[in-house]
């Protein structure tokens, strides 16, 4: 059974899915069912997975460690999503790009929002707390 926005993984192939709506059947892929990842915390984790928040005019800018995580062919930050209020921002990245994203988002209206990544190497990482709360940094989380 899976939960809506899991992410699954397919041991085979590698192919990652996000589920959106819970079929109740379980997934999956080359005949075998599909592994849930677990959501590690940013808290628990490497500094080089905790995203770094600014605020840019109307929008969010995120970037991925201090100093940033490398970008490299075997270890690189999948993508990058912003989870406010039901909705779901996401940046794909690609091997040698900055692990930088800057989503347009309307930050006077939010009033809760969660980062999450994806490292190719060391899986998907969360924040257990909203980043986000009323359209500001929460800096006490």
């Amino acid at each position: 059974m899976s939960g809506r926005l899991d992410i699954q993984k397919c041991r085979e192939c590698g192919m990652v899915i996000e589920v959106l709506i819970d079929g109740g059947t379980g997934l999956r892929c080359c005949g075998r069912a599909m592994d849930r990842l677990p959501e590690k915390s940013f808290s628990a984790g490497r500094r080089r997975h905790i995203p770094m928040l600014e605020t840019v005019g109307e929008g969010l800018r995120v970037t991925v460690g201090q100093p940033p995580h490398e970008m490299g062919h075997d270890h690189f930050v999948q993508w990058i999503e912003v989870i406010a209020d039901g909705r779901s921002y996401r940046q794909f990245l690609r091997a040698g790009m900055l692990p930088r994203v800057t989503f347009e988002l309307p930050m006077h209206t939010i009033e809760e929002a969660y980062v999450r990544l994806m490292c190719k190497q060391h899986g998907l990482w969360t924040s257990s707390t909203p980043l986000l709360l009323a359209g500001r940094l929460n800096t006490a989380g």
